[in-house]
């Protein structure tokens, strides 16, 4: 993650509750199981919160699309 990136440098502050309207989905169904995908997940944030053990450990996958991974 870019240090510099204003956006996502926020998420460094312990403090800071980001999405906090969607970040409830995970917590209500960390108790059951279901896999993640995360389309345009630019660095997978809401993929690496589903599968942690406080979401449930869940299975996800994260894709973003770019220059870079198209030609891949």
């Amino acid at each position: 993650m870019p240090f510099c990136d204003a956006y996502w440098s926020r998420l460094l502050n312990r403090s800071y509750d980001y999405e906090e309207e969607i970040n409830a989905l995970p917590h209500c169904g960390r108790d059951e199981r279901y896999e993640f995908v995360d389309c345009c997940a630019n660095f997978g944030y809401w993929s690496v919160l589903a599968s942690s053990k406080p979401f449930g450990a869940q299975h996800a996958l994260a894709i973003e699309v770019g220059g870079l991974n198209v030609n891949v």
